[in-house]
């Protein structure tokens, strides 16, 4: 894996780790929809 994506996944993983955090439902209901 490049660089560059491996520091964009983890931007997004601390993204969606903070988000569940405050909204638990909404990632649930996110993540169903995404499969």
């Amino acid at each position: 894996m490049y660089r560059e994506d491996f520091k964009k996944v983890s931007e997004i993983g601390k993204a969606k780790t903070g988000w569940l955090k405050e909204n638990p439902i909404g990632y649930f209901v996110a993540a169903m929809a995404a499969g």
